[in-house]
């Protein structure tokens, strides 16, 4: 081989890792799992009191039913799904997969406490209260 051309190979192979070195390659991980860093409850008249507990207020009428609105984070999380944890022996309300609550009859001011959690084994949740008063 000429030595000119051992040369160009070399001037090549340097000036390849410069320019990979200098815009760089991006690796793309394909089926990676994003896990869930945070839950968020987005409901409008949520509130938090001093002690930082969640709490909304509800005026209870026949029929109610409540829709409760949440957030995962990141955006891009691969299992996106929540479980709505709650006391199902407290016979007041039933939770759907979709975040309705459905308030059955009532005659007193009664307190539900209800914890949305992820579902992709990070246990990643937000606890509050909604506190339905009857007139």
């Amino acid at each position: 081989m000429k030595k000119s051309v051992i040369i160009l190979i070399g001037i090549i192979y340097i000036a390849s890792i410069v320019f990979i070195s200098f815009f760089g390659m991006k690796m793309v991980l394909y089926n990676e799992t994003v896990y869930v860093e945070k839950v968020e409850c987005i409901n409008d008249d949520l509130k938090e009191n001093s002690s930082g507990e969640k709490y909304i207020i509800l005026n209870y009428e026949d029929g109610l039913v409540y829709q409760i609105r949440w957030r995962v984070y990141p955006d891009n999380a691969s299992n996106k799904e929540v479980e709505f944890v709650y006391d199902k022996q407290n016979k007041m309300a039933e939770i759907n997969s979709f975040g309705a609550v459905i308030f059955k009859p009532m005659t007193r001011t009664n307190t539900l406490s209800v914890q949305i959690r992820s579902t992709d084994g990070t246990n990643r949740s937000i606890k509050l209260k909604i506190i339905v008063l009857v007139n």
